[in-house]
């Protein structure tokens, strides 16, 4: 296990805390597993749910007895022994309680405080309410809050990587940039704030209701089916959808073509991203949005999660 988490860049106690697990479990979402003597295997199971074997000490190495006592307290849950039982991840969300629960939030790595009424109320309010389209939007907004770590985006002196002053940057999960579409954001809540830094104020405020204003407003984004709301209800949520949804947040890259959308979307472009390019068929095409392969809060990443996740 220490070895594994110096491999990826995590302090080496030898435990399964929040952030070894999410690793962990992105193995398997990648179809490999990482086991004590460093190799790489294939998924141990094909399911449509990911499933821990327990039995299978290598997984954890010489810290496996710790790593258990960790996982039983961070899951609430026991872990079978040397039965040879299996060990289920999932944990089936309760009717009735509204389209997201506490319980999907934590599976999915979610960090950032939230009172998960109030983001069923402003999924709700926002018309978020296809599993599809829920899907997509909390993959967009773990990426794009570092699993709600950030609601506004970071300063490097006077601006931010992306070029922003402090009231044009990125403000809510989703980051709306721009002091015009922050002032656009809040006329549509009834805010009539007065003050210069609009992205510190919405950041503060508003950040579920700027993210979901963002994905279901064509006043924000505009796709060829209204917003990327209405894109992802009518189109689904294959990770080709995704792709283009990205796209949507981050801005066409050059090259990024109306042509190209329509192909990728209807499943008729091979298409891969290596090394921030997209490629089509085996040509570059054009910048792919940016971090897709990151580890945990990437793209892709939050994309494999939120499917597996939020499955209601």
């Amino acid at each position: 296990m220490r070895k594994f988490q110096l491999d990826q860049g995590l302090d080496p106690t030898g435990t399964v805390d929040q952030l070894t697990y999410l690793t962990l479990y992105n193995e398997f979402l990648k179809g490999v597993i990482y086991v004590g003597n460093g190799e790489t295997v294939e998924r141990l199971y094909a399911h449509e749910r990911e499933r821990l074997n327990r039995k299978n000490s290598g997984l954890f190495g010489s810290g496996y007895t710790a790593a258990e006592r960790e996982f039983e307290e961070w899951t609430d849950e026991d872990v079978p022994g040397d039965e040879g039982e299996e060990q289920e991840i999932e944990v089936e969300a309760e009717k009735g309680t509204g389209y997201l629960t506490v319980e999907m939030m934590e599976r999915f790595g979610w960090l950032g405080e939230y009172d998960i009424d109030h983001v069923n109320k402003v999924l709700e309010y926002y018309g978020i309410t296809d599993p599809a389209s829920i899907r997509l939007f909390l993959a967009t907004t773990g990426h794009e809050s570092g699993l709600g770590k950030d609601t506004l985006e970071k300063l490097q002196g006077e601006t931010t990587m992306g070029g922003y002053k402090n009231n044009e940057r990125g403000a809510g999960y989703i980051q709306i940039t721009w002091k015009d579409t922050h002032r656009k954001f809040l006329d549509s809540v009834g805010d009539d704030f007065s003050g210069e830094d609009t992205a510190t104020y919405i950041s503060t405020h508003y950040p579920w209701e700027a993210a979901a204003w963002f994905w279901s407003s064509k006043e924000a984004k505009s796709t060829s089916a209204g917003s990327l709301n209405d894109y992802v209800v009518k189109y689904g949520d294959s990770e080709n959808i995704y792709l283009l949804t990205q796209y949507w947040v981050v801005g066409w890259s050059n090259g990024f073509t109306q042509e190209v959308a329509e192909r990728i979307r209807d499943g008729k472009a091979n298409w891969t991203i290596r090394n921030g390019y997209l490629y089509i068929d085996g040509f570059q095409k054009c910048k792919a949005p940016k971090n897709w392969y990151n580890m945990i809060t990437g793209r892709k990443d939050c994309y494999d999660r939120a499917m597996e996740v939020f499955k209601r």
